[in-house]
């Protein structure tokens, strides 16, 4: 059947693609000659769109589920046992009063068994008053990357790993934005020196899941220019995000971008990586309530996102919140030219 293991926004028009974008050429590519001394097999868990809150009522988004989610995500994730957790922005729906959001995704992340990371989506800085970015959050980037006084940061956690955390959030805009001091900031740590293998992070996608309105109302307008500079690298990159809530494995000049499932919008899923000098291994985790998963999926099929599907279908936003087989659990080649292929098939809450 599907290959998600049952474990553990909206201006915009979108133009459905099926199936994970696969190149013609196969040709083996030059760019990554893996020096065994230098790298070490990791794992780590990309989890995104939390939209951790309290007293709101649910929408497309399960929000009175969302603190049950996090918590049942973080006992599953504990079992996985990663190197690492990435948070891709939209941990919580608005700080809150006094941070009550953020001291409680705080307080619940706690109970992690390795070390964390997070990048911001536009959802952790908006309300009636916007977020100060460094002033809120400058504190818990701390020993997390952070080395400066801009909330976007890389730092090297493993042997042979670079990774870097980007910084895509506007209070109250779901448009993403890069402002050209980050793009130069890019620009040198890209170049610094060669590693086997770099995770870019980011809350909004590097390379769209989807075709949207011209205007590019719900993405990032500097895509192109943050592609163009990821491309200089002399290893392997790996570009992960989140914002879209859709599921999505592409390949594009020699770069695997993976788009990710939020935790809870349906299909309530939180992705695991298991990095080798091989492949990239790919698995997709459900949260383990399978009632509630169907609630989302039926609170996504009676919202009125599926009137901005161009082919108007509530079944097509299902199907690309879901992603074909390839875009859920999948093996990616690290040494043949955009080679990807399922690699296991077992029962998913539909």
């Amino acid at each position: 059947m599907s290959v998600i293991y049952s474990v553990s926004r909206r201006s915009f028009i979108l133009s459905c693609l099926s199936g994970a974008f696969i190149p013609s050429a196969a040709a083996t590519f030059s760019n990554n000659s893996f020096d065994s001394n230098s790298f070490e097999p990791f794992t780590f868990v990309f989890i995104s769109d939390c939209h951790l809150t309290s007293g709101l009522s649910d929408s497309f988004m399960l929000l009175q589920e969302s603190q049950l989610f996090l918590q049942e995500a973080i006992k599953q994730i504990n079992l996985l046992k990663p190197d690492f957790v990435i948070f891709g922005g939209d941990q919580v729906q608005g700080v809150g009063a006094d941070e009550i959001h953020w001291q409680l995704f705080l307080d619940i992340v706690q109970s992690l068994d390795c070390s964390w990371y997070f990048v911001l989506g536009e959802a952790d800085i908006s309300g009636n008053m916007p977020v100060n970015k460094m002033r809120t959050f400058g504190r818990d980037w701390k020993g997390r990357g952070l080395n400066n006084d801009v909330p976007y940061w890389s730092c090297n956690p493993l042997s042979g790993l670079h990774l870097i955390g980007l910084d895509t959030s506007q209070a109250n805009s779901v448009t993403g934005y890069i402002d050209e001091e980050q793009l130069e900031w890019l620009k040198q740590d890209i170049g610094q020196k060669t590693r086997p293998v770099t995770v870019v992070v980011s809350h909004h996608p590097i390379l769209p899941p989807i075709t949207v309105d011209s205007n590019n109302s719900y993405l990032l307008p500097q895509a192109s220019a943050v592609r163009q500079i990821l491309e200089k690298s002399d290893g392997q990159v790996i570009s992960v995000s989140g914002h879209t809530h859709l599921s999505k494995i592409q390949w594009q000049n020699n770069i695997w971008y993976i788009s990710s499932p939020s935790l809870d919008i349906y299909p309530c899923a939180f992705r695991l990586f298991k990095v080798t000098t091989q492949e990239v291994q790919v698995d997709t985790y459900q949260v383990s309530f399978p009632a509630l998963v169907k609630k989302a999926k039926t609170n996504m099929l009676n919202s009125n996102l599926a009137n901005l599907l161009s082919s108007g279908k509530s079944s097509d936003l299902v199907r690309l919140a879901l992603g074909s087989h390839t875009d859920q659990n999948a093996r990616l080649s690290l040494k043949e030219s955009g080679k990807i292929e399922a690699h296991a098939k077992v029962s998913i809450i539909r």
